[in-house]
């Protein structure tokens, strides 16, 4: 058991992997939430985007 099962049902790991691919193999952009390591994050020159800080705030307000 690699930790994943508890929060993916069977398959998504695969279907975020082929989205990606397909995206880059189109040359398009793809924004999604991933884990390191994996796969996607091994092989595909990823970004990491910036949030701001969790706030009570702007948990409520969007």
């Amino acid at each position: 058991m690699t930790g994943t099962e508890l929060f993916l049902p069977p398959g998504a790991a695969a279907t975020l992997t082929a989205s990606c691919k397909s995206a880059v193999d189109k040359g398009e952009s793809w924004v999604g939430y991933n884990w390191e390591p994996s796969y996607v994050t091994e092989n595909y020159d990823m970004a990491l985007l910036k949030e701001p800080e969790y706030t009570e705030e702007r948990w409520n307000n969007g």
